[in-house]
């Protein structure tokens, strides 16, 4: 019995502690990608001292930039790049599947963090935001 109470307290714990970290069990429709889809971390990098990493959920409308993502291992640091779209999701936003691209490169003082995105797209409200995010691969849902 104290086997079921444990497990049961394990389970209850982790239910709790994944939304604080900004896990989603499923890609929100607006970002998955006709191609595929992939959750991301921020790399710690590029996130403010003090701050969490954030998660994201991005898709890829296009089949090359999909395989290009998904060349890489889980775990490996990568730029994602897309037009950011504001939501409800946990992070606030999500890249337009059809825009996103996979290895954008470019200078470090262009990289964004996931928490600063929602941000941006409140000052430049009406306008679109193409934004770089420099991220680690979590998973891959296709």
């Amino acid at each position: 019995m104290a086997r079921v109470t444990r497990l049961g307290a394990a389970l209850l714990i982790a239910f709790f502690l994944f939304p604080a970290c900004g896990f989603e069990p499923a890609p929100p429709r607006a970002a998955r990608g006709t191609a595929g889809t992939v959750y991301v971390v921020d790399d710690e990098r590029y996130v403010r001292p003090g701050l969490r990493p954030e998660y994201l959920w991005i898709g890829f409308d296009s089949p090359d930039q999909w395989n290009r993502i998904t060349s890489h291992a889980i775990g490996t640091t990568v730029s994602v790049g897309g037009r950011a779209i504001r939501d409800s999701s946990t992070a606030g936003f999500h890249l337009d599947p059809a825009t996103t691209l996979a290895d954008v490169g470019g200078v470090p003082e262009a990289f964004h963090p996931i928490g600063d995105v929602a941000t941006i797209l409140d000052q430049y409200r009406g306008q679109d935001v193409f934004v770089i995010l420099t991220v680690r691969l979590v998973a891959l849902d296709n």
